[in-house]
């Protein structure tokens, strides 16, 4: 994770300011380790350079079946699986997916949350019209923000970006009231343990006017 970034993250529980301690750099800018901490003691690691944030730290219901079921997928099962799932109905994904980007209306300099962001087939095309603002990617199983990560670390073009991953749910979210212009998520929202509360937490750290794009297949 970024190192100027720290700031924008809160407590998901409590929306505390948060601290960091123990870190270990892999370079000027890059955490790799460490642990955030509230000042009401509760403590998040970052494993890998991913910050945790998942609350609560044991998963209940679907949450916990699903990110056991996506570790296990992330590893090439998953990608397979969007590719016949589009071919199935006769879908064009990236149409598909860039007009539901679309729906955003994204400017370049605008700050953008992305739920559920699996290995990254939505997120690169969101990246690409934020490149001045800042983009964070989350999702609640951590093999799949590896593999979304190293898809943008294969993409010279987003080297200069400020593109963040952060593993949790998203019925508690790590930021501020209306802290983003846009959220966005497609193909998990039947999947959430608590959904009311995810759909309350988006809204409540979107900006008013702010737009927030979900869908499912």
């Amino acid at each position: 994770m970024n190192k100027k970034l720290l700031g924008n993250y809160k407590c998901p529980l409590t929306k505390e300011r948060l601290h960091l301690v123990n870190e270990k750099f892999k370079s000027d800018q890059n955490i790799i380790s460490g642990l955030f901490e509230s000042e009401t003691g509760n403590s998040y690691n970052i494993i890998e350079g991913i910050p945790d944030f998942t609350y609560p730290e044991e998963l209940k219901g679907s949450d916990a079946k699903f990110r056991k079921e996506y570790d296990r997928m992330a590893n090439d099962i998953y990608d397979n699986s969007m590719d016949w799932l589009f071919d199935l109905f006769y879908e064009d994904e990236e149409k598909v997916r860039t007009d539901m980007i679309d729906l955003l209306e994204l400017k370049d300099d605008f700050r953008v949350l992305e739920i559920g962001c699996g290995t990254g087939r939505d997120s690169v095309h969101i990246a690409k019209r934020v490149r001045k603002g800042s983009f964070f990617a989350q999702d609640l199983s951590i093999e799949m923000l590896k593999k979304c990560r190293d898809r943008f670390a294969a993409d010279s073009s987003s080297e200069d970006q400020d593109i963040e991953f952060f593993l949790g749910n998203a019925s508690y979210l790590p930021f501020e009231d209306n802290y983003f212009d846009a959220v966005f998520h497609f193909g998990g929202l039947n999947e959430f343990t608590e959904g009311k509360l995810a759909l309350e937490e988006i809204s409540r750290v979107v900006k008013t006017g702010g737009k927030v794009v979900l869908g499912d297949e």
